[in-house]
């Protein structure tokens, strides 16, 4: 199968089922007939720019970037993923589910820009420096309300 086409039929997957983990869709395509490897698919995901969220039974799930909604960037689609946070003055180290911290970073970023200076993200934990400590402060703040704390 051509990459052109490979790349379109991965979109219309993406859009129709609710892919959890690149093995998944391995696993999915196979039942189709369609060889791939999982080397091939995480390639084909970074060049899509796909994006974990959570879906709406609380799931980690895989979505093409042009398909979230505006309401998919608040604070409350991501403190699920957050596992922990240590704060230190104006930075904080955010532990988050493997995988997720891109999709963290984001919506940090679009929901607190104004409290953020820098935000660096790996594959588990967003690093994050804020305009001062009260700012610092507010992100933690936020995030242990979600989960039950303040």
């Amino acid at each position: 199968m051509r990459k052109k086409d490979r790349l379109q039929l991965l979109r219309e997957i993406l859009i129709e089922e609710n892919i959890q983990k690149q093995e998944d869709l391995v696993v999915f395509l196979k039942n189709r007939g369609i060889e791939i490897t999982q080397a091939t698919i995480s390639r084909d995901f970074s060049e899509l720019q796909l994006i974990k969220t959570l879906d709406e039974k609380g799931e980690i799930r895989y979505i093409l970037p042009n398909f979230s909604k505006e309401n998919d960037y608040h604070f409350s689609k991501i403190s699920p993923m957050i596992n922990d946070i240590i704060m230190q003055e104006i930075e904080l180290m955010m532990y988050v589910v493997p995988g997720t911290a891109l999709r963290v970073k984001q919506v940090l970023l679009r929901t607190m820009k104004a409290e953020i200076f820098a935000a660096i993200a790996d594959d588990d934990g967003v690093f994050v420096k804020a305009w001062s400590q009260e700012s610092a402060q507010k992100i933690f703040n936020l995030w242990k309300k979600e989960n039950g704390g303040i």
